[in-house]
């Protein structure tokens, strides 16, 4: 799918090269500036509409398939005003160039700008629709999706792709993997103590394998701190170790009610008896190393309990 992909922004940013030789540089131009600052107009305007909250997150990004086709409806309208507002200029301008100018100067700008709008268009569909799809999909990998990733920074956007599905799929949560399922601890019987220390020195293995690979080291978030550590804390008392409380509720769950603003949230979990084996056996499972490696997050937090005669309770929580 990767490749696919990849080859789709290329096609892409070919038929936009054409598109723009044909319209020419001012309606390529009108193209650049649309897709640059209409989608957050169109963002303003959907937040200004008396809309169901559960369109939106909690970043104000749409979500879901009703939240994304009024987002395209209201986006598409913007876009063609402003196109027919350049055509409108547009054409008169050409008839006044002399065709060395137009054919020369005039159109091959416009091809350029033109691909920079296909590339602009291909990273809005592709960003939404492959996270409407899964936002764990492997195509996030590929150059189409950095392509896509570039293209909502550009626009001021959240990336489609790393937004919490939770709408469309109840409990379920962007890379908490499957691995822990549930596991009923026996009675609690020895001391539980806090291990501010020891998540320090996790806090620098994660960066390490970070850096290690040429990724930006993830900083340290005070309410994911306070997440992991309620997390970690809540497993030990109600004696369970899983992504999911005994009521069902999931690492985004706890984000929104901790009041964080994020646009992907992820949860590793690990019970080992030190340190060393618990971030050993987390970078062994692909899911959890996905976790740990993944580009998109900029900032973690980690919260480690140790159970006497039970071992480390340790909760990772990532968000970007």
């Amino acid at each position: 799918m990767s490749l696919l992909a990849d080859v789709t922004l290329i096609l892409f940013i070919l038929a936009g090269a054409l598109w723009g030789f044909r319209q020419g540089f001012l309606r390529g131009t009108a193209g650049v500036v649309g897709l640059l600052l209409l989608p957050r107009l169109t963002l303003i305007i959907l937040r200004a509409l008396p809309l169901p909250k559960e369109f939106f997150d909690s970043a104000g990004a749409p979500v879901g398939v009703i939240g994304l086709l009024i987002f395209f409806m209201v986006f598409l309208v913007l876009l063609a005003a402003v196109q027919i507002a350049a055509r409108s200029v547009d054409q008169p301008l050409q008839r006044l160039l002399p065709s060395p100018v137009r054919l020369g100067v005039y159109k091959p700008l416009g091809a350029v700008t033109g691909s920079f709008v296909f590339f602009l268009a291909f990273g809005l569909l592709f960003s939404s629709f492959s996270g409407l799809a899964s936002a764990d999909a492997p195509v996030l990998d590929s150059m189409a999706a950095h392509s896509s990733e570039r293209s909502m920074q550009m626009m001021g956007l959240p990336d489609f792709q790393q937004i919490s599905w939770k709408n469309i799929l109840p409990n379920q949560t962007v890379n908490a993997p499957d691995g822990t399922g549930t596991l009923e601890f026996p009675a609690l019987t020895g001391q539980v103590t806090l291990e501010p220390g020891l998540e320090r020195e996790m806090v620098d293995l994660v960066n390490q394998e970070r850096t290690s690979r040429g990724l930006k080291a993830l900083r340290v978030d005070s309410t994911l701190t306070d997440m992991a550590r309620a997390h970690s804390l809540d497993m030990i008392q109600r004696r369970y170790f899983s992504h999911y409380t005994p009521e069902g509720g999931s690492v985004a769950d706890r984000a929104d009610a901790a009041g964080l603003a994020y646009r992907i949230v992820g949860e590793n979990l690990a019970l080992a008896p030190d340190l060393a084996s618990a971030h050993d056996g987390l970078m062994q499972s692909p899911g959890h190393r996905e976790n740990i490696l993944r580009p998109d997050y900029s900032r973690f937090g980690i919260g480690i309990y140790r159970e006497e005669g039970l071992g480390l309770v340790i909760t990772q929580n990532f968000a970007d």
